[in-house]
């Protein structure tokens, strides 16, 4: 599977200690999710994205297996929910899923 990481995730150490390799992260290829910006999720010290069709996001595009997308479902899943983007690799538009949160609207238009 496919995920685009644009946080914590594309340190090599915290992937490693989520999954149990660091090698998706290591040889992960540079992506950008057009037409999102981050945006801070209030209450915690992370980010999420919003829509902003005049922004894009820069992240890894990484391959994961079943048991480490499990891994990561656990770490992500009281903040955020797994959603499918395309990111671009290059010139090269590629599906991938990315943890989104939602936000209050105040966040969003900010």
């Amino acid at each position: 599977m496919r995920i685009f990481a644009y946080g914590t995730l594309r340190d090599p150490e915290i992937f490693r200690r989520v999954t149990g390799s660091a090698e998706p992260c290591l040889n992960g290829l540079p992506a950008t999710l057009p037409g999102w910006r981050r945006a801070p999720l209030t209450g915690t010290p992370y980010d999420t994205l919003v829509r902003d069709r005049h922004a894009e996001v820069e992240g890894l595009l990484m391959e994961v297996d079943r048991a480490m997308l499990a891994r990561l479902h656990r770490y992500e899943e009281r903040l955020y929910h797994f959603r499918r983007v395309h990111v671009t690799v290059g010139t090269v538009r590629v599906p991938a899923h990315a943890w989104i949160a939602d936000v209050p609207p105040e966040t969003a238009s900010s």
